[in-house]
């Protein structure tokens, strides 16, 4: 049985994963949107959002999949207008 002293780190790490997986698309779209997508690594957006190039890469694989990322949650944004 799981108790309730368990589930409380899992929620904090799910947490925090999430905020991270925020703010590195966040970065991501400020820097591609000022620098532009060919000048774009993902060592700058780990800079931009306060992470390690560990962080980032533990999210994405490449830059090509933070940018489809970047990409899908605009157009969720706009099919949410």
């Amino acid at each position: 049985m799981i108790e309730h002293a368990d589930i409380q780190p899992l929620r904090h790490h799910l947490l925090r994963r999430s905020s991270a997986r925020a703010a590195i698309l966040e970065a991501g779209r400020t820097l591609a949107t000022r620098e532009g997508v060919n000048q774009l690594s993902l060592s700058a957006v780990a800079a931009e959002a306060g992470f390690g190039p560990s962080t980032v890469f533990g999210h994405f694989r490449n830059k090509d999949e933070l940018l489809l990322a970047v990409v899908a949650e605009d157009l969720s944004s706009l099919a949410a207008l």
